[in-house]
């Protein structure tokens, strides 16, 4: 029978409960357990396709096209596990197929209501696809006293009663604030949001602790004391300069020995091998060299909009035993490029923008600097070429005009206000003596898509002189170019960031890290 952690959190949003997820996996996995992650989202959207990036950072995509909360990408990025779409359960989808539910009779004139009607979806798709799983991971989304989160919580609370309570363990992340003018740190808030846990029907079984810097252990016993936990069940996870090191920093806790022993596992014969997370931190630790990326975002305000890029970036230095500084990029008249080794055009939806990126992929054209464009970036890159090199001034994207020159048409050739949108794992063809051959080595990748807009190939032969193609979808659509003559100078229409892992750092990344060292 799969057993089931369910991960929440207290006094304010942005603990960390989705690395404390990613971490927790990664520990249980490491000893031998079939493990799996799923986020229970309160909001009411469907996904998280049309939520802005300022408000919940990247959208995350899956390979089977699933637009999903940024904790997906630290949930792969640890485990190495594929996520599905399926394993994103929002309020949206939960509403959905209530809706549908009732208007295909399924409730007989029942009254629908959250108890018994809206949990039992919920716990529906918990369940769902568990088949061979030792224990799957929930992280519940939003604050424990949150409007909207209460039928999660109700629903997980459900399943330990339904399923036993040496089944399902319940771990609880809350803040200790330091009060300076006090000089102390302030367990009240804790205390409080456990007693509102409670309140609801459930018992934490791991209390972690969030704070600044190292806490004496006097304070975890009274808060031990004070909500009824075990004093070997309340942890102390303090911040760190890196979230790779969060697993390592658990590892040396109670939290996986108190969660096993209320689960009833047996730990005889296995233990924890962190070998690899052990060797990538001391690369990462110990680096020799440091470069500086330019990133020409455009939702540079809130650095998780690029979150992915950022992780893939470091997953391919630290390999390469560097260290990568990121320099933010908002154009402007005083706007320098001064001691930037290479830069990343990322993607994006809308014209906001366009003309700083272009400015960037012209400056490093002409001036032969490693410039990597990934989506809207290969798109740019396109528009610049035609622009500037080929002198074509109408050359537009459909996406930001209806009229000109399309170099970027709609991947359908629709003329809706809304093409259709490629999106998910396809396959991609390898050809030529290229950089994304060297880097590859390999024929054929799969490689994750999200985009409704690609190169035109009715204007493909224009920039033979310019462009290597070197790489193309199985119906010939262009999903890698190069510049020709370029040291290192590459657009793809995919996102390879969502593929990295500090286990298997995506080879495009590390072949632009590796060249900007090898130029320097």
């Amino acid at each position: 029978m799969t057993k089931f952690i369910f991960v929440t959190g207290g006094v304010i949003s942005s603990l960390g409960k989705g690395v404390t997820s990613a971490s927790i996996a990664l520990l249980l996995k490491s000893m031998g357990y079939r493990v799996s992650i799923k986020k229970l989202d309160p909001y009411l959207n469907t996904d998280c396709g049309m939520m802005s990036p300022y408000q919940h950072g990247e959208v995350f995509i899956t390979g089977d096209g699933g637009e999903v909360d940024m904790d997906f990408g630290h949930y792969e990025r640890f485990t190495g596990n594929k996520s599905s779409k399926l394993d994103s359960i929002t309020s949206g989808k939960v509403y959905k197929e209530l809706f549908q539910n009732e208007a295909e009779g399924l409730y007989l004139g029942k009254t629908i209501q959250v108890v018994p009607h809206v949990t039992q979806i919920i716990k529906d798709k918990v369940a769902a696809n568990t088949d061979g799983l030792d224990i799957l991971i929930c992280e519940i989304g939003g604050t424990v006293g949150d409007i909207e989160a209460l039928p999660y919580i109700e629903a997980a609370r459900q399943i330990g009663y339904e399923r036993g309570a040496e089944n399902v363990a319940y771990v609880h992340l809350t803040l200790l604030p330091f009060v300076k003018s006090a000089g102390e740190f302030k367990k009240k808030p804790t205390q409080h949001s456990v007693k509102e846990l409670r309140s609801l029907g459930i018992q934490p079984t791991v209390l972690i602790c969030r704070s600044e810097s190292e806490v004496e252990k006097d304070v975890l016993k009274k808060i031990a004391m004070s909500t009824s936990i075990l004093e070997e069940s309340v942890v102390l996870a303090p911040d760190l300069d890196s979230i790779y090191k969060i697993p390592m920093e658990y590892s040396r806790s109670s939290i996986i020995s108190q969660i096993l022993k209320h689960m009833n596992l047996d730990m005889t014969g296995r233990s924890l091998d962190l070998s690899k997370l052990e060797g990538f931190l001391f690369k990462m630790q110990n680096y020799k060299h440091t470069i500086t990326i330019g990133l020409v975002g455009k939702y540079s305000a809130l650095k998780d909009s690029y979150r992915s890029i950022l992780e893939a970036l470091v997953h391919a230095a630290t390999a390469l035993s560097c260290k990568v500084c990121i320099k933010w990029l908002e154009f402007s008249e005083g706007c320098s490029f001064d001691n930037i080794d290479g830069f990343i055009i990322p993607g994006g939806f809308g014209n906001r923008g366009i003309q700083e990126k272009m400015m960037a992929i012209q400056f490093c054209r002409e001036n032969n600097i490693p410039c990597f464009c990934i989506c809207l970036g290969m798109q740019l890159m396109v528009l610049e070429a035609a622009t500037n090199v080929l002198g074509i001034n109408n050359a537009v994207s459909r996406e930001f005009s209806d009229t000109g020159t399309f170099f970027i048409a709609p991947v359908d050739n629709s003329e809706a206000m809304l093409p259709k949108m490629k999106i998910g794992e396809h396959e991609c063809v390898i050809s030529g003596n290229s950089i994304a051959a060297a880097a590859y080595n390999n024929v054929t990748v799969m490689e994750r898509h999200r985009h409704r807009y690609e190169m035109n190939l009715e204007y493909e032969h224009l920039f033979n002189d310019i462009f290597l193609v070197s790489g193309r979808s199985l119906h010939s659509n262009i999903e890698i170019i190069e510049h020709k003559g370029h040291g290192w100078f590459l657009g793809t229409q995919f996102h390879p960031e969502f593929s990295s892992s500090f286990l298997s750092p995506h080879p495009l990344f590390h072949s632009f890290i590796k060249y900007i060292l090898e130029k320097n």
